[in-house]
């Protein structure tokens, strides 16, 4: 699949493409005419576990209810979620 975005004359301005796994458990993404790529290994429901792209690699955690609670860089930074859902009716 590709997703391009246009400027009113025609003209490519942003481009990416997206090439699933024949399992669709990983996909590579490349960015832009430079070709920056990145990889993403999915879970068997879809979300995120594991980035790679030259920047490194990223690991994403979840709670036992399926919730994103964080995300690990290759370099030990950790960024931490809470969320708090409210219904008001």
């Amino acid at each position: 699949m590709r997703v391009e975005l246009k400027n009113p004359n025609g003209a490519s301005v942003r481009s990416t493409a997206y090439h699933y796994s024949a399992d669709h458990h990983s996909v590579t993404t490349t960015q832009g005419t430079c070709g920056m790529k990145s990889v993403t290994f999915t879970d068997l429901q879809g979300k995120p576990v594991l980035t790679w792209n030259a920047a490194g690699c990223t690991v994403y955690r979840y709670d036992v209810a399926g919730n994103f609670t964080s995300n690990t860089h290759e370099l030990y930074r950790t960024t931490s979620w809470r969320f708090f859902w409210a219904y008001d009716a």
